[in-house]
């Protein structure tokens, strides 16, 4: 389906608000967002069951990335020839540059389906690939208790959530597989946060999103590595809270500090 029917938004508004505490703003924002053939429905009658959208991220091996900054769209490119199904789970062992992943967004329940399962099967996530010419699809939890359900579904770990410092988190994006933000997912995220009341703000090579009034970043877009390790200063020790993050078909050796 390309997007969700005019009857379908408001439903799909209230489960957004519902399942992640998303103000209404926020939640409409997101669904007025929703790209042309990236939303997906699972339908009982009227109601939907379950839903999820995708969008798509180049990713790079940490240090191929230095200095690049933010990419333009018309700079991404397909890199589907490199299959993971069939590569080492381990990132050193992967000979290619990039890869381009596909990002699970929102996958909630109606909340008279919930203990349903999301419907979520093997087959559905690797039709994903190819429908996407992807190497991989990325899934933040905001429940740890969710791991084993993904893992049954073939997601593998990358790691789970925990409070590390922002100087950790540029170490681990150049040791690591991590993402390329352009410049219309970066607008995005700074609408939508500041839309659920959250404060955006680029600067240094780094775009931090913070609740009003925490200490930890809730998310951490990394644009620039360069100038974020060289403008560090007295932030090194900033928390950034990181969410799980699984990957399917096989763990990369991923590094994504935001919700995805």
């Amino acid at each position: 389906m390309i997007g969700p029917a005019p009857h379908e938004r408001t439903q799909l508004i209230d489960q957004l608000t519902a399942a992640f505490e998303l103000t209404t703003a926020a939640a409409t924002l997101w669904v007025d967002s929703i790209k042309p053939g990236r939303y997906f429905a699972r339908r009982v009658g009227e109601t939907i069951a379950a839903s999820f959208a995708v969008d798509l991220l180049e990713l790079r091996r940490g240090a191929e990335f230095e200095g690049d900054g933010v990419i333009a769209g018309a700079e991404w490119r397909s890199v589907a020839a490199h299959s993971l199904a069939s590569a080492s789970t381990s990132a050193p062992g992967f000979d290619t540059h990039s890869m381009r992943a596909v990002m699970l967004q929102s996958v909630c329940v109606d909340p008279a389906f919930r203990g349903q399962g999301f419907g979520l099967t093997r087959d559905v996530l690797a039709d994903l690939l190819p429908r996407f010419a992807a190497d991989v699809v990325i899934l933040s939890l905001f429940e740890d208790d969710l791991v084993q359900y993904w893992a049954a579904r073939g997601f593998a770990l990358e790691y789970r959530s925990e409070t590390v410092s922002l100087e950790e988190c540029l170490r681990r994006s150049r040791a690591s597989w991590a993402p390329v933000p352009e410049m219309r997912f970066v607008t995005e995220k700074i609408d939508e946060s500041e839309a659920d009341g959250e404060e955006a703000l680029l600067r240094d090579g780094l775009l931090t999103i913070r609740r009003p009034g925490a200490d930890a970043f809730s998310e951490l877009l990394i644009v620039d590595a360069d100038a974020a390790e060289s403008a560090l200063g007295l932030r090194r020790d900033t928390p950034v809270a990181l969410k799980t993050i699984m990957t399917f078909p096989a763990s990369i050796g991923l590094f994504a500090p935001f919700n995805v």
